[in-house]
C-alpha cells in the first residue's frame, strides 16, 4: 500500500472522519480572498494583513496532511448551548481531549514511517478544501458528512507524498441552495453580509475575546454569548440534525459548574488559573477580567430580573472594565 494511503487509513482508524494530503506549495487563493476582504472592509485591513504569513508554506515542508475530526457527537452540557461555542467546549487542543490524543498518535505514526513533522501554521480551512476533506459553506466554515462541526488538523511534513484534489462541483452538495441567506440574516453583528464574505473584527467571536473592549453599540449584538459564537452554523440547513450526541467530552463536567454567568462574575484568580484557563487556554494569562465582563454583559442581555442586583453591585467592582459594562447595563435596564 502506498505510504499516502497508509497515512489516510491510520487517520481514519484514529477517529478522523476524513484525511487528505496536499503539496506544501503555498495558498495563493488564500491571499486572493484576504485581499478581497480588505477591499470590501478597508477598516479591517490590519486584521487581515496579520493573517497573510500563513499563505506561505512552512519552511522545510514538502506536504501537508489534513485531517478532520467531528465534535457533533458530544453532549452539550445543560445551560452551555448559546453561551459558549461548541468548538471551544470540545476543544481538540486540550491535552486530555480525544482530538489531542489522535493528533499525537498520528504524528507518532508519521515519525515511525520516516515522515518528519515541520512546525508552522497554514490556513486550515483552505487546506481542507484543497485536500478534498470538505467544502466551504456560505458562512466560511468547512462542511463534511457531519456538517461544519469539525476540528481540522494540519500537519506539515518534510516528505513528498501522493496528493489529493479538491472536491468537484458535482461532489459539493450545498443543501441550503444558491439563494439561501439563513446564516447571513442570522449573523448577530452583520459581519457576514454575503456568501463567503466576512468583516473579521466585527464577528462576534473575536469581538468577545480577541478585541479588548467592544464598543457599547456592539454589546447588545453580542447577546448572551460568553465565549465564541455558533449562530451562523446552528441556523445552517446543512447542519440540521447533525447535533445531539451523548458522548461525554473528557473532564468537561469538572468545569461546567464554574461557567454560569454568576460564577464567572464572582471568579477569583485561582479559579481562573486552575479551572478556566487550562480548558480555554487562549483567553490568556490575564484574561480573567474578560470572562467576568462577558458574563456581566450576558446577564444584562438576558434581561433576567434575578441578575439586577449583581449588575448594580458591579458598579463598585474593582476593575474599571467590568464597571464599564455595569454602567452600560444599568442604563440599558433602567437600574438606579
Amino acid at each position: 500500500m502506498p505510504l499516502s494511503e497508509e497515512i489516510k487509513e491510520k487517520a481514519l482508524a484514529l477517529g478522523y472522519i476524513k484525511c487528505g494530503i496536499i503539496a506544501a506549495s503555498g495558498f495563493p487563493e488564500y491571499v486572493r480572498r484576504l485581499k478581497k476582504r480588505m477591499e470590501q472592509f478597508p477598516a479591517s485591513e490590519g486584521f487581515y494583513n496579520n493573517l497573510m504569513p500563513m499563505a506561505a508554506p512552512p519552511e522545510g515542508a514538502r506536504s501537508i496532511v489534513v485531517a478532520a475530526k467531528g465534535y457533533a457527537h458530544y453532549e452539550i452540557p445543560e445551560g452551555m448551548d448559546g453561551r459558549i461555542g461548541k468548538s471551544l467546549l470540545f476543544d481538540a487542543r486540550t491535552g486530555w481531549s480525544d482530538g489531542a490524543k489522535a493528533r499525537a498518535a498520528l504524528v507518532a505514526f508519521l515519525e515511525e514511517k520516516g515522515v518528519h513533522t515541520v512546525s508552522g501554521n497554514v490556513p486550515a480551512r483552505m487546506a481542507a478544501d484543497a485536500a478534498g476533506v470538505g467544502f466551504f459553506g456560505w458562512n466560511n466554515f468547512i462542511y463534511s458528512d457531519v456538517g461544519s462541526y469539525l476540528w481540522i488538523e494540519t500537519i506539515p511534513v518534510d516528505t513528498v507524498l501522493n496528493y489529493d484534489e479538491a472536491l468537484t462541483a458535482a461532489e459539493i452538495k450545498r443543501a441550503c441552495g444558491e439563494s439561501c441567506r439563513k446564516c447571513i440574516d442570522a449573523c448577530p453583528t452583520g459581519a457576514l453580509s454575503a456568501p463567503f464574505t466576512m468583516n473579521g473584527p466585527m464577528c462576534a467571536a473575536p469581538q468577545i475575546f480577541f478585541l479588548q473592549e467592544p464598543p457599547e453599540e456592539m454589546m447588545e449584538k453580542l447577546g448572551v454569548w460568553q465565549y465564541g459564537c455558533d449562530v451562523c452554523q446552528d441556523v445552517c440547513p446543512m447542519n440540521k440534525g447533525k447535533l445531539g450526541g451523548n458522548a461525554v467530552f473528557p473532564r468537561l463536567e469538572e468545569a461546567v459548574e464554574y461557567l454560569s454567568p454568576e460564577r464567572l462574575l464572582a471568579m477569583d484568580e485561582e479559579t481562573y488559573k486552575n479551572v478556566i484557563l487550562p480548558r480555554f487556554w487562549y483567553s490568556g494569562e490575564n484574561g480573567r477580567w474578560k470572562w467576568r465582563a462577558n458574563a456581566l454583559r450576558a446577564m444584562v442581555n438576558s434581561g433576567g430580573a434575578q441578575y439586577r442586583g449583581l449588575i448594580k453591585a458591579s458598579l463598585d467592582d474593582g476593575d474599571e472594565r467590568v464597571r464599564r459594562v455595569a454602567r452600560w447595563g444599568c442604563a440599558k435596564l433602567g437600574i438606579h
